[in-house]
Formats: C-alpha cells, structure tokens, sequence
C-alpha cells in the first residue's frame, strides 16, 4: 500500500514537470506503467510492509552486537529504518528492497548516512559471502 500512495505523489510532481518540457502524454503513461508493474510485483510476491518500531530496532540490534566495519544486510528493507540504525552503529549497511516505493522511501532515509547503501533488487539473486550480519 505505502508503494501506491508514494507512487501517487510522485506522478503528482512528475505530471506537471512533463507538461512545462512538453513531453508527449504517451511517454508518461511508459514511465508510469514502468514504475508500477514492478511495483504490483513487488505487491503481490513480497512480503507486506511492516515497520519496525524503533525501541524494537534497538532491542534487534543491541541482540546483534554489531561491531565497526561489519557487513549488515537487511533482506526486504522496507523504508530503511534498520539500514540506518545500523549504519549509526558503526556498520556498513546494505538494504534489498524490490519495490520502488519503498526503495524510494528507504533511499532518501539513508541519503545522508555514512556506510548506509540501499539497491534495488531481489533478495534471491544477491551474493552474501561477505555479510557478517
């Protein structure tokens, strides 16, 4: 639900920057249609999205004794609330998250952040020999 509502906004802004560069109304309906079709896929093959309270982040990450420079992955990020926590910590922290919508939410979360990465991708097709997390 959060990808609709964010998705809805950014065509807000979006529609009427393309109507000041003239760009033709078909191209708008491609961007759109590219944005949402990973987006539904995201909607009805992933996990719902559920934040995480921060005294429960705390709790999660106090269990798990993160060092400096430890590699942290966070499998379905969401809005990037545990990225950043974790990245505050010391670690480097990398969020997986398929949908745009809270890619997009998750990325200007950790946009100034140090050790903080957020990809857009799936979970399955990673490599993680380096995560020590």
């Amino acid at each position: 639900m959060i990808e609709a509502i964010v998705l809805f906004f950014l065509s807000l802004l979006f529609i009427p920057i393309a109507y000041l560069l003239k760009i033709d109304s078909i191209w708008i309906i491609v961007a759109f249609a590219g944005l949402m079709i990973p987006t539904f896929y995201a909607m009805f093959t992933g996990g719902p999205f559920v934040p995480s309270k921060q005294e429960r982040i705390s709790k999660m990450l106090k269990l798990a004794e993160i060092k400096n420079g430890q590699k942290v992955y966070d499998l379905g990020c969401g809005d990037g609330r545990i990225v950043q926590a974790a990245a505050k910590l010391g670690a480097n922290a990398v969020g997986l998250e398929i949908s745009p919508g809270a890619w997009f939410l998750a990325k200007i979360r950790c946009l100034f952040t140090k050790n903080c990465q957020i990809r857009l991708a799936s979970i399955w097709q990673q490599n993680y020999q380096d995560a020590d997390i």
